[in-house]
């Protein structure tokens, strides 16, 4: 995350909203992150600086519909049937984009299901050696 500020921020945020709740667990080793998944109805990714998102990619793989800021990683993998991608803004206005945007996800948990259905059928075809490739060959690039 960009640091404690920000994080006070999005934990203010998270608190506000009314029927549902937010969590924070930063790392999380394989199989807690396996575990969590399995209890997550929407993975938030607002990471600003993420140069390649495996997690978003394995949180897709899981079934899971996604929030995400618009990091490098997530544009590579994102596509609008998975969920939603906040537009660049300022970056005061992030939490507030993403407050409002966690609140019309869950508004509708039919949508995030068949959201999660559609990342969970793209990302299973979706080859970590070919995308990890596929990174190298544009990092080469630079």
């Amino acid at each position: 995350m960009m640091g404690k500020r920000y994080e006070r921020e999005l934990r203010r945020l998270a608190a506000r909203l009314k029927r549902c709740r937010v969590h924070f667990v930063g790392y999380a080793a394989p199989a807690r992150k396996k575990a969590l998944f399995e209890l997550t109805d929407l993975y938030v990714f607002p990471s600003r600086h993420e140069s390649y998102g495996l997690t978003f990619l394995e949180a897709l793989r899981a079934g899971l519909p996604v929030l995400a800021t618009p990091s490098h990683g997530a544009q590579e993998v994102f596509q609008p049937e998975f969920g939603e991608m906040i537009p660049y803004s300022r970056e005061s206005d992030i939490p507030r984009l993403l407050a409002e945007a966690l609140k019309d996800l869950l508004s509708d948990r039919a949508q995030l299901k068949k959201m999660g259905n559609r990342a969970k059928a793209w990302a299973t075809g979706q080859s970590f050696s070919q995308t990890a490739a596929h990174l190298a060959e544009l990092l080469v690039g630079l």
